[in-house]
């Protein structure tokens, strides 16, 4: 047994009936988070894909834990992934007067589908605009989910029948690169869905 001298350990005080765990805190008030205002949608989205990039920051600026956020750091990613298509999905189906999308599709994780709804929707609305930028986005979706295809391989370390998630022959994912390839998916369906915003406010405005 290796002998640790306690003056090495982190200090942590003792767990008191006091620490609660969803509290407001008045000198550290630059770090209440705050809920409930606006679209709180919004704060789901953006906030899965800012986990994430703030993540492979910390990765790429200490060169550590890599191999335990990649994790949450894909996770991250493809939740955001899944809460855009269906908000844009939802949005979409709105403008274009299209029946309400099924909660059968709305209520899985599933991305394939989502997207092969949407698209054709995005290329009505948008034409020839970014076209090419949607095909590849499709294409990374694909790829995504035959990674993941029900949003449990990186959040669990083994299946429902006791099989391991990930693939045994997958050693490496480049958070970097990945952040890059994702950054410039956001780029074009948060333009997507500022320009639809925009168009339901316009139809709104002419009723």
């Amino acid at each position: 047994m290796i002998a640790v001298d306690d003056d090495d350990l982190p200090k942590v005080d003792a767990l008191t009936a006091d620490d609660r765990l969803f509290a407001v805190g008045d000198k550290d008030w630059m770090s209440n988070a705050c809920l409930n205002f606006g679209d709180p949608e919004v704060g789901y989205v953006d906030g899965f894909r800012k986990a994430a990039d703030l993540a492979v920051e910390h990765v790429l600026l200490t060169r550590n834990d890599q191999d335990h956020l990649v994790y949450p750091v894909v996770f991250g990613y493809r939740q955001y992934l899944e809460l855009r298509l269906k908000g844009l999905l939802r949005d979409a189906s709105c403008l274009l007067d299209k029946v309400t999308p099924s909660p059968k599709l709305l209520g899985n994780h599933k991305l394939s589908p989502l997207w092969n709804e949407l698209h054709p929707l995005l290329e009505t609305i948008f034409g020839n605009d970014q076209s090419e930028q949607r095909r590849l986005i499709g294409e990374r979706i694909e790829e995504f989910s035959e990674m993941d295809p029900d949003s449990f391989s990186f959040r669990y370390a083994t299946t429902k029948t006791g099989s391991q998630s990930l693939p045994r022959d997958l050693w490496h994912i480049n958070l970097a690169r990945l952040r890059t390839v994702m950054g410039k998916i956001a780029l074009i369906l948060d333009g997507a869905d500022n320009g639809i915003s925009v168009y339901l406010e316009y139809k709104a405005e002419m009723k």
